[in-house]
């Protein structure tokens, strides 16, 4: 399946052209994973995939910033082989988006989820259904995709408490969760990426300064960020029995000014280094959590 990313409007951020049309969304207030008050969108024009096969290998997807809008672009990374490719053989595919605190999944709503060609979730609705969601929705309709939502390029300073199963980022500000290279605040204070005053750069949009709850943008296009990274997700997601067939890597945006970010990066401060970079992690990723 290939790694995708994308850019524009602030509501989801970063997804690639794989089902990219089509798609569907059920709102609900956060749940405690999810960012607080962040709307997450049905409309992404680009994101990031990599696909769990025969629940083998991982794959991946990015988001971005959904919606629609001007100035959209896609940023290609590199592509898995063909027989690794998520695909569908209908003309319009379509896709459902399910984040947050919303009602428990029953097994009344299994045949109308498994209607979808692929499905974005929240982790933590792998028991909803008979304590496998994946597995009953797979039983109606074997050829349904199921990603998991993860934050690739901040980390939140108030998850490091929050379980496996309930985490959207790497939760690990100032804990490791048994990573071995440490925690992201404790040991690398190299990842966070700062402005020309060399200030952290945090989101502008869901941070709240006033209760120390701080979204910080790490640096993507850091390979040590992006083996940090694969390792953590592998661990959360690839490694526990809530594994699907792919993971949906949020906020890989093209270009910073559609990300909402408090200030300038000093590391990426023009759209041409923002975007490599964010190539280069979208191809990291997709590789190091295949590999």
């Amino acid at each position: 399946m290939d790694t995708p990313t994308n850019s524009s409007t602030p509501a989801c951020r970063g997804s690639h052209n794989v089902f990219a049309n089509a798609w569907k969304q059920i709102r609900s207030a956060g749940h405690a994973s999810s960012k607080p008050a962040r709307k997450r969108t049905t409309f992404a024009i680009c994101s990031a995939a990599i696909a769990l096969f025969a629940f083998a290998s991982l794959g991946l997807t990015g988001c971005g910033q959904g919606g629609g809008g001007e100035g959209q672009q896609t940023v290609q990374s590199a592509a898995l082989p063909a027989a690794a490719q998520t695909t569908s053989t209908k003309f319009i595919p379509t896709f459902l988006v399910y984040y947050g605190g919303g009602p428990a999944l029953t097994a009344a709503d299994t045949p109308k989820l498994a209607k979808f060609d692929l499905i974005d979730i929240d982790r933590f609705r792998y028991t909803d259904i008979g304590s496998q969601t994946w597995a009953a929705i797979k039983a109606v309709n074997p050829n349904s995709q199921i990603y998991l939502y993860e934050d690739g390029v901040e980390v939140h300073n108030q998850q490091d408490s929050s379980a496996q199963v309930s985490l959207n980022n790497l939760g690990r500000f100032n804990v490791s969760r048994g990573h071995p290279m440490g925690s992201v605040n404790g040991n690398h204070p190299e990842f966070f990426q700062k402005d020309a005053a060399g200030n952290r750069i945090y989101s502008a949009a869901y941070s709240n300064p006033a209760a120390n709850s701080y979204y910080y943008l790490l640096d993507f296009g850091s390979s040590a960020y992006q083996s940090y990274w694969v390792t953590a997700v592998k661990a959360d997601i690839a490694d526990q029995p809530w594994r699907a067939d792919g993971v949906f890597v949020d906020l890989c945006m093209t270009f910073a000014a559609a990300a909402g970010y408090n200030a300038t990066s000093a590391w990426y401060p023009t759209d041409s280094a923002w975007s490599t970079a964010i190539n280069s992690f979208s191809s990291a990723i997709t590789a190091g959590v295949h590999g």
